[in-house]
């Protein structure tokens, strides 16, 4: 926990390959390494680092130097949409509040986010801020026609968000 908490290294990105079997698939070091995803042609990693509240780019080449944004929430999974964004989706909390909420093995009722996010260049969309004391501690969303559903770390619920206006206005 005192590790999350003051952003200090965790862990690492891990790949498999039968030839080297697992091997650090980045050599920057994480905090909290949590939503991974491919770009669909194989050249970018990106990479949640959650206790920091950064997302980070990763060329899997090794001839671009990663890229990196800042987000006001502690970024936990990504997903790719039909036009080839990404949503992430993250707590409004500090790491200490997450893991206390889990603890407790009771539904948080803490807010949280999700944001679109352009790939090429990491600009992003508020899409929602969320969260009650019905549901909360959002982790992962995924567009349905123009609902976004999401789904939460702590109890068994799933929320549905209709009407929700995409970063091109769809």
């Amino acid at each position: 926990m005192q590790k999350f908490a003051a952003g200090m290294v965790t862990g690492d990105v891990l790949a498999w390959s039968p030839k080297a079997g697992w091997q650090p698939a980045v050599t920057h070091p994480l905090s909290g390494a949590n939503g991974v995803e491919v770009s669909p042609d194989g050249r970018w990693l990106y990479v949640s680092e959650w206790s920091a509240r950064r997302l980070w780019k990763f060329s899997l080449d090794g001839m671009s130097a990663p890229q990196s944004i800042v987000v006001d929430f502690l970024p936990d999974n990504l997903r790719w949409t039909e036009h080839g964004t990404l949503l992430l989706t993250g707590q409004n909390a500090i790491p200490a509040n997450v893991f206390g909420c889990e603890a407790r093995h009771v539904t948080c009722a803490m807010g949280f986010t999700v944001i679109e996010i352009d790939p090429n260049d990491l600009t992003s969309h508020l899409l929602l801020r969320g969260g009650d004391q019905h549901f909360g501690g959002g982790t992962g969303a995924i567009f349905v026609g123009r609902s976004l559903w999401v789904g939460s770390f702590r109890g068994d619920q799933i929320a549905r968000y209709i009407e929700i206006t995409k970063k091109d206005g769809r």
